[in-house]
């Protein structure tokens, strides 16, 4: 990433025509407008999955087909190309109606491995993952997986929970990871016009001051619109109660190990938020 707090000029989404990879696209086109970034959608073509399609034991289930049927390789070729020309439209929409720099790619190998590639050119990589109920907290494996691997921020979008008034919030810590998060997120509520909220984690009210002076010094400026909440803890389940709460827009977490969250806290709490988050690296 760039040496500015807030520098994320290149914004890469993965897509599939899911829910979830399209609601990734929607937060990644409102990012790439209000931060200036150029907006790149890809298609992977999994290779395991047409691999698996030319296998004389691979047989598709479904009700209408008792016993189920043989897969076609063919088929399934045709199937992953009408896929991405959906991603493909879809992000063509939704750049053009925000006036965007775009591009799209389709790459065919495994998707993990292609990622991983992809990301080494971009500042922010976009995914979606599903909306998380009471009783299932765990993000899927393959994307924790990336999640924790990438060198890039990671955005994990969930589908059906925009709205037009809620606030962004950021977590800060007094580290510089925490601090970046903190400018970022402040820059992210101004351009989309929402109120910040600021979760200061802090045992006591005394820790709770000084590390709001220290927001309120790195924030600057009008803060009428700046909300700082006092989470009586340092894990996820402490600030679990004040997301559900808040039902934030977005949350932007810095993640660096050296300065901010350990990945098992922040995995953890990506697993555990009712809302988009933002896990923002900065420079190691």
């Amino acid at each position: 990433m760039n040496a500015r707090d807030d520098a994320i000029r290149r914004i890469l989404v993965a897509l599939d025509a899911s829910p979830e990879s399209l609601a990734a696209l929607e937060y990644a086109a409102d990012l790439a407008a209000g931060l200036q970034a150029e907006l790149t959608g890809i298609f992977v073509e999994d290779v395991d999955l047409l691999n698996l399609a030319g296998m004389p034991f691979a047989r598709e289930v479904s009700a209408l087909t008792p016993g189920g049927r043989q897969l076609d390789p063919d088929a399934m070729a045709t199937a992953l190309h009408a896929q991405a020309a959906r991603a493909r439209q879809a992000l063509e929409t939704a750049a053009t109606g925000l006036h965007l720099r775009w591009s799209f790619r389709v790459l065919r190998g495994r998707i993990e491995a292609e990622l991983q590639t992809a990301v080494a050119e971009t500042d922010l990589l976009a995914l979606g993952r599903r909306a998380q109920s009471v009783r299932r907290r765990i993000l899927g494996r393959t994307l924790e997986t990336m999640a924790r691997r990438l060198p890039s921020s990671v955005l994990l979008a969930v589908p059906g929970h925009r709205t037009a008034i809620a606030p962004v919030a950021a977590i800060y810590d007094v580290s510089d990871c925490g601090g970046r998060a903190l400018s970022l997120g402040a820059r992210i509520a101004g351009e989309a016009r929402r109120d910040l909220i600021v979760y200061l984690m802090a045992e006591s009210a005394g820790d709770f001051a000084e590390k709001r002076k220290h927001a309120e010094n790195r924030l600057g400026g009008d803060l009428a619109r700046v909300r700082f909440i006092h989470v009586p803890g340092y894990g996820p389940g402490d600030l679990e109660p004040a997301l559900l709460r808040d039902d934030p827009h977005m949350l932007v977490v810095g993640c660096d190990v050296a300065g901010g969250m350990p990945p098992e806290t922040w995995m953890e709490l990506a697993s555990r938020a009712n809302c988009p988050v933002l896990l923002l690296r900065g420079l190691l």
